[in-house]
């Protein structure tokens, strides 16, 4: 992957996790955030720091990952995703409540729910932020991974699909509490990167399940 770096001996604040027996959770972030070292060129190409300054990403923040397109109706989570108001609001206010948070990160590929949720009475109790993307091209019937016209060496869609969703993996886990669903690797893949970096398990909520090694086990 060109994304990742080549470099097996750069510095990584999880990199000391190796070495303690922290259990599997821990194991497994340590290693999710060895794989998902940057290289110099993919760095500059998500500008992660440009990207907070213009949406507004600033400390105290809570990450909402909510995964939406294929995965409503194609997968294991068919006729599972959860309503934003009855499922993840409430979460969002447990945890305001309790840590004083009203600034909120919300990555999810379904524009519609983005405008529903900024139009909504919510956006008066708290501060909801998102990347600016084009997140047409996750409306779709088939699973994406299976959609090989978006793979081909005449298409950049791809690779900015991999940018979008590194950004968002990259915010969530940087955020000082986190509600998603372990259903998602994306979800998983950003608790755990979080965990590497912090050094512990940032207060969470996942809306389908406990964490588990394989979504085939979260539910």
């Amino acid at each position: 992957m060109d994304w990742m770096s080549s470099s097996l001996s750069s510095s990584s604040s999880s990199g000391s996790m190796l070495q303690y027996n922290k259990g599997l959770f821990f194991f497994r972030s340590a290693i999710v955030a060895r794989m998902m070292r940057l290289n110099q060129k993919t760095i500059e190409e998500l500008n992660l720091h440009r990207v907070k300054e213009s949406i507004g990403f600033k400390h105290p923040i809570i990450g909402v990952h909510v995964r939406r397109g294929d995965a409503c109706h194609t997968t294991g989570r068919k006729n599972r995703c959860r309503s934003f108001e009855e499922t993840y609001l409430p979460h969002i206010r447990t945890l305001s409540e309790k840590y004083g948070v009203n600034r909120v990160f919300l990555a999810t590929d379904d524009d519609a729910l983005l405008r529903k949720v900024k139009s909504s009475p919510a956006a008066n109790e708290f501060e909801f932020v998102n990347v600016d993307m084009d997140r047409s091209i996750y409306k779709a019937s088939k699973l994406i991974e299976r959609r090989t016209e978006l793979y081909t060496e005449k298409s950049n869609v791809a690779h900015e699909m991999t940018l979008q969703a590194l950004t968002d993996i990259f915010l969530l886990a940087e955020a000082d509490a986190f509600i998603g669903h372990f259903l998602s690797n994306l979800s998983r893949l950003a608790i755990e990167l979080s965990a590497a970096e912090k050094g512990f398990v940032p207060p969470f909520f996942s809306v389908d399940g406990q964490w588990c090694r394989h979504w085939k086990f979260c539910r």
